[in-house]
């Protein structure tokens, strides 16, 4: 690191002498000395040079899970185990003053996947920004826990390739995005991958044009003595693809239309008020004549206990109740078809810097249309991020 620094201020000294030299403006020179500066500032806040002279910095994260569900007949894995989530690497490099690039690749047991990989350009006019590549919808909320929730299962968990503008004006901000979109596939609610729902899946083919267009409108106020709080309403419109219409009439009971139009809509809100914070999400979606909608309610408080404790000290308490309604006649033999309601009681647990135990509990409740299952689900999480 003290090499890099000495690098980086002998090289703007060599160019600050060749711009003198060359009759370089005086308005140039600060400029050029403000931006050897600001890059060793940069540095010294945990930064790296690549060989063709970059600021960048990788960070990371593993997962290791014990987890435990109930032993229904059709549980995939009906013992208590331990198991390795994922382990990623996220590099992000600082092309130009105003250019960034972020990547994120995940790591399981069974291979490797692109989480995440995109060009931000930032301090555009109206004051926006604009971010292309493969990244998640706009619409994803702060879950806090390992377990996602129903609506992120049913439609914002997987990400997309294309363009993303946003720009801020006061308190409101404005969202827009285009992309391939997502196709229609199932998704297991925990970490058992048994009685699956329709999910957004990421494009397994991104050669069927540019498909979806997302709006979001939202506004951001501080109200002072009472907290703050986020509003965000949002659209996508899309259209559904042969194999979508394929998989309704294979997973719906008695589903058999043509109709190709497919929406969502809905609204986020998030509010904070010291240690306690509160978020929301409703999300309705029309895939043909199939109507779904879900919704969440998250209220969490973080505190410290009274002990004088190195580690461990800082906690967080949240409980998250939602529920995921398809608009079709219930089917014992077809999960997909289901309304589900869950709740999850969690204690995420700051063990030191960088790392933090999440301990989770599911109440998992389906409408089958016949018998009740048992999916029930503990989860306990050592989370470390560097």
């Amino acid at each position: 690191m003290r090499k890099t620094k000495i690098i980086i201020l002998f090289v703007g000294f060599i160019y600050v002498m060749g711009g003198v030299a060359a009759g370089v403006q005086a308005d140039e020179l600060k400029d050029l000395k403000e931006r050897v500066l600001k890059l060793e500032e940069q540095i010294g806040k945990g930064g790296s040079l690549t060989k063709k002279g970059l600021l960048w910095k990788l960070s990371g994260e593993l997962e290791l899970e014990f987890v435990d569900t109930q032993s229904d007949a059709s549980i995939d894995e009906t013992k208590a185990h331990f198991q390795v989530d994922k382990f990623a690497l996220a590099p992000t490099v600082y092309l130009e003053e105003n250019i960034n690039f972020y990547g994120n690749i995940e790591f399981t047991t069974d291979g490797a996947s692109v989480a995440e990989a995109y060009l931000d350009f930032i301090n555009l006019p109206l004051n926006s920004r604009l971010r292309t590549g493969y990244f998640y919808r706009f619409i994803e909320i702060d879950r806090k826990t390992e377990k996602h929730c129903l609506a992120g299962n049913g439609f914002w968990r997987d990400g997309s390739m294309g363009i993303m503008w946003k720009t801020e004006q006061d308190s409101f901000y404005g969202i827009a995005s285009l992309t391939h979109g997502q196709e229609l596939n199932t998704k297991q609610v925990g970490e058992d991958s048994s009685y699956k729902i329709i999910h957004d899946n990421m494009k397994s083919d991104n050669y069927v044009g540019i498909r979806e267009l997302g709006l979001g409108l939202g506004v951001k106020q501080d109200l002072e003595q009472i907290g703050s709080i986020d509003v965000l309403g949002f659209s996508y419109l899309d259209k559904l693809s042969l194999a979508d219409i394929t998989f309704l009439q294979a997973n719906v009971n008695g589903y058999t239309s043509n109709d190709d139009k497919q929406q969502r809509n809905g609204v986020n809100l998030t509010y904070f008020l010291k240690e306690f914070t509160f978020i929301s999400q409703y999300i309705a979606s029309v895939d043909g004549k199939l109507k779904r909608n879900a919704w969440i309610l998250q209220p969490s408080y973080k505190f410290d206990l009274p002990l004088d404790w190195k580690h461990c000290k800082s906690h967080e308490l949240l409980v998250r109740y939602g529920a995921y309604n398809v608009n079709t006649s219930r089917v014992v033999a077809l999960p997909t078809t289901w309304d589900r309601e869950e709740l999850t009681i969690a204690l995420i647990t700051n063990v030191a810097e960088n790392i933090k135990l999440k301990t989770e509990y599911s109440i998992n409740a389906e409408k089958t249309g016949g018998s009740d299952v048992k999916n029930n689900e503990i989860v306990i999480q050592l989370e470390t991020k560097f």
